[in-house]
């Protein structure tokens, strides 16, 4: 029986492991600025529909998968505000999860937006990450698999953010 859903974020980054750069440091701040901690809902509309929410601060889990995968391509990560020219703030801007029942099954759909901000100096890069899943089953969504397509897309949207060779491009310009 569906119940409310309280999500756990912590997503994985797959990124080139080449180092690009040694010792450059950066600064690094992870924020989430959904909103609503709200998710969206899942169950029967005919039978009750019950709440999804991702209400824990997740920003220490995603901030500490974005380092290794900076520390990994040569940057020395430090706070943000730290003394260095070159910063990256990474905002969960946006996480939807609707489960809509159709007459034979239901559709699961999960919205993710990533917005980036990175900093160097005299150049600014901003770019939107969106990643859009969509499931069908016989069920609404338990909370795991809820979970895992939270999980899955945040991981996606990262990851294109980790393989951004253009982000890396700007954050690699010499800095006076």
């Amino acid at each position: 029986m569906p119940k409310p859903q309280s999500l756990h974020l912590d997503p994985s980054i797959d990124a080139a492991n080449e180092p690009i750069t040694s010792d450059k440091s950066i600064g690094l701040q992870v924020v989430d600025n959904r909103p609503s901690k709200k998710l969206g809902e899942v169950g029967d509309p005919n039978k009750g529909m019950f709440d999804v929410v991702l209400d824990e601060d997740f920003t220490a889990q995603v901030r500490e998968a974005m380092k290794e995968v900076l520390e990994s391509r040569g940057f020395d990560v430090v706070p943000e505000g730290g003394a260095t020219k070159r910063s990256l703030t990474v905002a969960i801007s946006d996480l939807e999860l609707s489960s809509v029942k159709r007459p034979l099954d239901f559709e699961t759909n999960l919205k993710a937006n990533v917005f980036v901000t990175a900093d160097n100096v005299d150049a600014t890069y901003d770019r939107e990450y969106f990643v859009v899943t969509r499931k069908t089953s016989a069920a609404p969504p338990r909370e795991q698999q809820s979970n895992q397509l939270v999980n899955d897309a945040v991981s996606q949207a990262l990851s294109d953010m980790a393989s951004d060779e253009d982000l890396f491009e700007m954050l690699l310009r010499w800095v006076a």
